[in-house]
């Protein structure tokens, strides 16, 4: 629940035609995990679009940087340019 909040007052400190990109990462020694991330990340997309429904929302998966990267999810935007991580995401 606090992940969504977090996603609506993201969505709703945007101006209306921003492009985001929702970033979510999996261990890929872990069956399935690419699976998992990508249902996240889709959750999280759909969280966005809610919020604010004239958002260009992109979503990707990557291999984890870190064991932290895990549980975070990377909301970054084109113009302003801005880069938010959401940890226990």
């Amino acid at each position: 629940a606090g992940t969504s909040a977090q996603l609506k007052s993201v969505a709703n400190r945007l101006t209306a035609q921003t492009e985001v990109t929702v970033t979510s990462y999996y261990d890929p020694k872990i069956k399935g995990a690419k699976k998992l991330a990508a249902t996240r990340v889709a959750r999280a997309a759909a969280t966005l679009k809610v919020a604010k429904s004239t958002l260009t929302v992109k979503t990707q998966v990557r291999k984890q940087i870190s064991v932290k990267s895990l549980s975070q999810i990377t909301i970054t935007t084109k113009a302003p340019a801005r880069r938010m991580t959401l940890t226990n995401a």
